[in-house]
């Protein structure tokens, strides 16, 4: 069996660069000082391994490394052998071969991707609708009618997919929680648009006590769930209820005036 100083070798590439043959020797045994190209197979590096001189005058040398002119000859590689490695190339790897895959990475939690989704999503502030309302007064005693229009008052979902798991996120519009200026309600929808001929009174409104000019401000609280495909630890689950920045407008609340006529 050969000993470790007769298995010594060394690797040759050789790339034909422009009109210049770069050659890149690696002694696996030996110390080798590298300078970097890029050729037209790729990047490799000159490399010049440590060696003395060699006279080929000498020892009947035809080797004419040296200047052509003056006769001199320069440093010889020493024999190499040229072997097919996979793997390892000038730099020590191959640039066409995959990376060592890493630690396998733990499986999506979609209830946290879930929260990731959900404080991404838009939810308007909702448009305060008042009747009598501005830019009209409304009057002490007198029902008024609140609501949200049903543009507003509709689902909204979002998906995120990460490494095969694809989580869904869907907030549909549950109550509305009104201020009216003299106290808080919640309804448990967006009320209902007042028209010419309807009722008195609404499913969401209020009667005012006192004059004055109000700050009425409604928000929409929004249930959000989510759910799961692909590669799943779990289908579904809840994410509770939240509440959107509220809107606002600004109502004149009068005192009727009663007229006594003889």
């Amino acid at each position: 069996m050969a000993s470790n100083e007769e298995r010594k070798r060394c690797i040759v590439r050789r790339l034909i660069a422009t009109a210049v043959t770069t050659v890149c020797a690696v002694s696996l045994g030996g110390a080798a000082v590298g300078e970097e190209h890029v050729g037209t197979d790729g990047p490799s590096i000159d490399v010049e391994i440590e060696s003395n001189p060699v006279d080929g005058s000498d020892d009947g040398s035809t080797d004419t490394t040296g200047d052509a002119d003056t006769g001199t000859t320069g440093p010889t590689i020493p024999d190499c052998v040229v072997e097919n490695m996979p793997g390892v190339g000038c730099g020590g790897i191959d640039p066409n071969q995959e990376p060592d895959g890493g630690p396998e990475l733990p499986p999506v939690n979609p209830a946290d991707l879930g929260e990731s989704v959900l404080d991404t999503m838009y939810l308007p502030s909702p448009k305060v609708s008042i009747s009598p309302g501005p830019p009209n007064p409304t009057y002490v005693n007198l029902w008024t009618w609140f609501w949200i229009p049903e543009s507003q008052w509709v689902p909204k979902s979002k998906s995120v997919t990460l490494r095969g798991t694809t989580v869904t996120v869907t907030v549909k519009p549950e109550t509305a929680t009104w201020d009216s200026g003299e106290g808080t309600t919640t309804c448990a929808g967006p009320g209902e648009q007042w028209v010419e001929g309807s009722p008195e009174e609404s499913s969401c409104g209020h009667r005012y006590e006192s004059t004055g000019s109000m700050n009425v401000s409604a928000s929409i609280g929004w249930h959000a769930t989510w759910t799961c495909s692909g590669i799943c630890i779990a289908d579904g689950g809840d994410l509770g209820v939240l509440e959107a920045d509220a809107g606002s407008a600004q109502l004149e609340v009068r005192q009727r005036q009663s007229m006594v006529i003889d």
